[in-house]
């Protein structure tokens, strides 16, 4: 099996997630959007592997809302550009 040991700080520690999980025994949290994991260091202790992971918070990169919204406006944009040249060519046709 494989064991995630994270050190948490007051600032990068999610919400737990205990009182209302099926496994209230486990310390379930939830991270923050855009919390990544960065491998610090990994080691095994009988047959489990142990990944020593830091918390990092991406605030630059786009959430998925984001970067939906923005392909959204590009594929309009095109479409409406489409248009323009369709009509264009349809009334040189003319």
């Amino acid at each position: 099996g494989i064991v995630f040991e994270i050190q948490l700080g007051m600032v990068d520690r999610g919400a737990s997630l205990g009182w209302l999980s099926q496994y209230p025994h486990e310390a379930e949290i939830c991270f923050g959007p855009l919390t990544g994991l960065q491998v610090i260091a990994t080691r095994v202790e009988g047959s489990l592997l142990i990944v020593e992971v830091r918390l990092n918070v991406n605030m630059v990169s786009m959430t998925i809302e984001q970067v939906i919204a923005k392909r959204k406006n590009v594929i309009s944009d095109m479409c409406n550009n489409l248009m323009d040249e369709a009509t264009g060519a349809i009334r040189a046709i003319a």
